[in-house]
């Protein structure tokens, strides 16, 4: 009896792995075609991701480039009607023309909208100890052309502006060489982990909006090139006034972390511990030479620790 349950278990054993076998070689095989299927919508959903995130920097920077596009214009109408203006003040009545005719604006007073825009460059900083973006104001410039012209000057920004927006390009030196521009920065290369993901990762930096925002222009040099025949042409890039404004007043706006700060962040920070804006341009270009060493590229802009920040700018405050 105990021989036949014996060989009774013994044929329900193999009969059971007979059967339970092939089932596990199809389960093994519905799990790795599972894994397979999640890879590949994680791989789906990266992509789209990255496309999306691809899409939402183009079209930042594009709405940059326009809206310094529609600031220079609303400059250059604002300038030239000044100059309408002050044309028929100086005119008889009897003189002015009719509305239906048209009035034709000397070009070479045409070409004074130069001085509401401020050159864009990048060149070395001895402070920083590394190329950075500059925003160069034409001070002689400006008072220059305001003093031998009648027609009133388009307002530039308050000084606190640009030392602001230089404290803010200065730190974020460290992104320098992520961010491209065809022609200010055209040997910039992505940073490696948004290179990774496929994305610029920069495109709200300040130092990205400054770029967006520059308009080109050329100018021929004095010595024209003989070997050539003709003038060597220079390009140049500037951003209107008005979005230097703008881009300090958003900085100031900027909520704070706890952990982290980005340049404009800082720069937030410190416009909240100094809101009558006396002893601001001191503060900044001390607290710019301290937090230059501790700035750093994340991939996404410059960074610097909260704690490290707030130590600095106390021990500046104190003295």
């Amino acid at each position: 009896m105990d021989r036949l349950h014996d060989v009774v278990h013994r044929i329900r054993h193999a009969r059971s792995a007979h059967t339970i076998g092939p089932k596990d070689d199809d389960s093994e095989e519905a799990q790795a075609r599972r894994r397979e299927q999640v890879y590949q919508a994680q791989k789906r959903h990266r992509n789209r991701k990255a496309e999306y995130l691809q899409t939402l920097e183009a079209e930042i920077i594009r709405l940059q480039h326009d809206d310094a596009q529609t600031s220079a214009e609303k400059t250059k109408l604002a300038r030239e009607n000044a100059e309408l203006r002050a044309l028929l003040e100086s005119c008889s009545t009897d003189v002015r023309p009719p509305l239906t005719q048209e009035v034709s604006v000397d070009p070479r007073e045409a070409q004074s909208n130069d001085i509401d825009m401020a050159d864009v460059d990048i060149h070395f900083d001895p402070i920083m100890h590394a190329e950075r973006t500059f925003v160069a104001f034409p001070a002689t410039q400006h008072s220059t052309a305001s003093s031998s012209s009648t027609v009133p000057s388009v307002s530039a920004p308050e000084p606190d502006s640009w030392v602001a927006l230089d404290f803010i390009l200065a730190l974020e030196h460290p992104c320098r060489g992520h961010i491209q521009h065809p022609g200010i920065a055209p040997d910039a290369h992505r940073h490696e982990a948004c290179e990774i993901i496929g994305i610029q990762g920069h495109a709200l930096t300040t130092t990205s909006a400054v770029l967006a925002s520059a308009q080109s222009s050329t100018e021929a040099n004095d010595l024209p090139n003989h070997c050539e025949l003709k003038a060597d042409v220079k390009e140049r890039w500037r951003i209107p006034y008005a979005e230097v404004e703008k881009l300090v007043a958003l900085s100031e706006k900027l909520a704070l972390d706890d952990e982290i700060l980005t340049p404009a962040q800082a720069y937030a920070a410190v416009r909240r511990a100094l809101p009558s804006g006396t002893s601001l341009q001191p503060v900044l270009e001390r607290l710019k030479e301290l937090l230059a060493k501790v700035v750093e590229c994340c991939g996404l802009g410059t960074v610097m620790k909260t704690e490290v920040f707030q130590e600095h700018l106390s021990s500046v405050l104190k003295t």
